[in-house]
């Protein structure tokens, strides 16, 4: 079912399968890593500007919708 997700997708979107299967690799470890620090109560931040809340699955303070930088002690 997977590769037949992936080929959708490169059809779609006129991607090389390769480079589609990278991005759904990294949206499936982005969600599984969201998952677990749901679990763990790992900190969350919410951007000043666009309120987007995210978990701090790396260590980048930057909200991923604006780009709004996020300051470390503002959570």
């Amino acid at each position: 079912m997977a590769d037949s997700l992936e080929e959708q997708l490169a059809r779609k979107y006129g991607l090389p399968l390769k480079q589609t299967r990278q991005i759904v690799q990294h949206a499936r470890d982005r969600l599984e890593a969201e998952q677990l620090c749901q679990h763990e109560n790992e900190p969350t931040y919410r951007c000043p500007q666009c309120a987007m809340k995210w978990y701090q699955v790396t260590f980048s303070f930057t909200c991923p919708r604006c780009g709004s930088r996020v300051e470390k002690g503002e959570p």
